[in-house]
């Protein structure tokens, strides 16, 4: 629909402009905010930023994402940030209750996460950071709070924080 080719449009506008001030994420544990890796853009002195992030895949799903973070203090220090990914799954499972194959391609949900992170910039082109979120999921006609990724169905059966820490690299 129209929200899918906004957000697309949004993310490949993010990726490839020509513009100065980029920094490149490379996360430890895939990041809340940044993906396990990602490629940001700052404006406004370096207190507003917009990135497109690969957040995770493998054979049943795929997961990008945009993120918006105000960083309070400009580049080095905390941030607040939010971000807004699709989950696209793949492939079939076998269920074993009911007999049958779950087509996980049906599957598309949003992952919203909001949190908090700090940053900082050792040298002009390397630095580290660390984030912490809340999540929730957006699919099926309502609001969950688990994404169970083996069966590829949203649920409320748990609650989880995400953390990270990784490396940048601003350029």
């Amino acid at each position: 629909g129209i929200m899918k080719n906004i957000f697309l449009f949004l993310f490949f506008s993010t990726s490839f402009s020509l513009a100065s001030n980029w920094n490149i994420n490379a996360s430890v544990i895939s990041s809340p905010s940044k993906g396990i890796i990602g490629i940001e853009r700052y404006f406004i002195d370096n207190h507003f930023s917009l990135a497109t992030n690969f957040m995770y895949f493998s054979d049943e799903y795929l997961e990008f994402g945009l993120d918006t973070k105000w960083h309070i203090l400009g580049f080095n220090g905390f941030y607040l940030f939010h971000t807004s990914s699709w989950i696209h799954g793949s492939g079939s499972i076998w269920d074993k209750k009911k007999s049958d194959w779950i087509d996980r391609s049906e599957n598309n949900y949003w992952r919203l996460i909001f949190g908090l992170g700090i940053q900082y910039a050792f040298f002009k082109h390397f630095g580290i950071y660390g984030d912490a979120g809340y999540e929730f999921y957006a699919g099926n006609g309502g609001y969950y709070s688990y994404f169970d990724g083996e069966w590829g169905k949203l649920n409320n059966d748990k609650i989880k924080f995400p953390i990270s820490i990784g490396l940048m690299f601003p350029f």
